[in-house]
């Protein structure tokens, strides 16, 4: 049954790829239109809708999607405008409306495996679907984003022609506006727990399913009529960390961070179907979300 009565109204514009996008709400979590997936990924209109419908029963109802009535999503200004016009979408029926969480938008593009496809999933992820709190509104903040956006850039320019990387940058940068205008950006993003002083942490290093991910897109072809050998498997993506500076994880990790990447993979004693590897690797310059520092 559609639920009733819990959109939110409040207006948050998203950033995604250059495009701007009006973040919806349904409990307080972000929530995305089929339409706005096919927009986003420049998919022929429909393609979204079609994926859900034909692997709908893998999918948990309020876990992965709900299902709105008329009365409740036509009532949302960000459904409504822009990209998320989703009164096009229905072709004028005051019908009920599908709304995919995280979960069930991962899922649906589970098959969308172009660099394109890859960078806007990445989009979505840390920047549409983050949590509410890390979305304070400008009236929140007591400052415009662009402004605030402005000083750290400044700030950031300023540390590097000292000489500062890393951590040490940002850390400085955020001091500098922090002591110029009060505003602590590291906090107001609930991001300080990112951040080290010490020069041998990473904040930026790829997790271990993201350094999986960046091996088989630039190492690695897919396919079910692919095969190949566990061990040359190992030793190119062990070669292919140890390349690109990102740790590399023992071989029954690695196997699981491949499964959980692809998919729909045939893992044997000595080999593995689903996935070859590419004779001339590609090299793609890539940026990662911060790692989470623990205390020392």
């Amino acid at each position: 049954m559609p639920k009733r009565g819990y959109m939110t109204q409040e207006k948050f514009l998203v950033n995604i790829e250059g495009k701007e996008v009006e973040r919806i709400e349904y409990k307080g979590q972000a929530v995305a239109t089929l339409r706005m997936i096919d927009e986003l990924h420049e998919r022929p209109e429909g393609t979204a809708r079609r994926t859900f419908h034909e692997h709908k029963e893998k999918l948990i109802e309020n876990e992965d999607y709900i299902e709105l009535p008329y009365d409740e999503w036509s009532k949302n200004q960000g459904v409504l405008n822009g990209r998320n016009s989703s009164v096009q979408q229905m072709g004028g029926r005051r019908g009920s409306m599908i709304f995919l969480f995280q979960s069930g938008y991962l899922m649906i593009v589970k098959s969308f495996q172009d660099d394109f496809a890859w960078k806007i999933q990445r989009a979505l992820v840390n920047n549409y679907f983050i949590a509410k709190e890390n979305l304070a509104s400008e009236s929140e903040r007591g400052i415009p984003l662009k402004e605030l956006a402005s000083y750290i850039t400044s700030a950031m320019e300023a540390a590097r022609a000292l000489g500062l990387k890393g951590s040490k940058a940002s850390l400085s940068a955020n001091e500098i506006v922090r002591n110029t205008i009060g505003y602590d950006c590291l906090e107001l993003m609930g991001a300080t727990r990112y951040f080290t002083d010490d020069d041998t942490d990473d904040p930026f290093a790829p997790t271990p399913t993201e350094a999986v991910a960046c091996f088989v897109e630039d190492a690695c072809v897919v396919g079910p009529h692919y095969k190949a050998g566990k061990k040359d498997l190992f030793v190119d993506y062990a070669r292919y960390c140890s390349e690109h500076g990102y740790s590399v994880e023992e071989d029954s990790k690695f196997f699981g961070h491949l499964c959980a990447v692809i998919g729909n993979l045939q893992i044997y004693k000595v080999s593995v179907r689903g996935i070859s590897l590419r004779r001339k690797p590609m090299t793609v310059k890539r940026e990662f979300r911060p790692k989470v520092v623990g205390p020392k």
